[in-house]
């Protein structure tokens, strides 16, 4: 509270009229995260009619900006949400609504699209394939935080070579390509 009040050039008295408590103060300010990741997925798949061209904005948008210096300072206070988050359901309900409903809604209808398309596995839940991708998200961020060198271009290499089947050489036969044999994109 000390920093918010700090930050707003207001005293603790003075914040408390606009807001009722600390945990309105999160939530408020997830509500603001909420349009800015909603214009983050209406960009991306405004650009693109190729579900996994989408994906792959969503992903170099979203993971570059952690490769920044000053996403240092975000992914900790982040972490620091996400445990709040499990201590007050207000904060939860705002954090599920600005950040985990959003991606988890467009990455679910991207890999509908995809199927769609026979770009991934039929078979495939969508949702569940939704949420390892946004999960990957949050792995990196927590990562990220505990260990600033964690190379962000090297992982998003190894995620997009996971979602397009280039990760394994191995059929699904379990034979094992050759190397200049790249796997379907399916």
């Amino acid at each position: 509270m000390q920093d918010i009040c700090r930050e707003a050039a207001l005293s603790p008295g003075a914040v408390y009229r606009y807001f009722a408590s600390k945990e309105e103060i999160i939530a408020a300010s997830c509500q603001g995260c909420h349009q800015q990741n909603l214009q983050i997925v209406l960009d991306a798949s405004e650009q693109s009619d190729d579900p996994l061209e989408v994906l792959d904005m969503l992903v170099d948008s979203g993971f570059g900006w952690l490769g920044s210096d000053e996403a240092q300072d975000h992914l900790r206070m982040n972490i620091q949400l996400w445990a709040e988050a499990l201590r007050s359901s207000q904060v939860m309900e705002s954090f599920k609504e600005a950040n985990l409903d959003i991606y988890r809604v467009a990455l679910t209808k991207l890999m509908v699209r995809a199927q769609e398309l026979g770009q991934i596995e039929a078979s495939l839940d969508p949702e569940a394939a939704a949420r390892v991708l946004l999960s990957t998200w949050h792995g990196l961020v927590l990562q990220k935080a505990f260990d600033s060198t964690v190379d962000v271009l090297k992982y998003v290499a190894a995620l997009k070579s996971l979602y397009n089947g280039t990760f394994s050489l191995q059929s699904k036969d379990g034979t094992i390509a050759s190397p200049e044999e790249k796997p379907p994109r399916c």
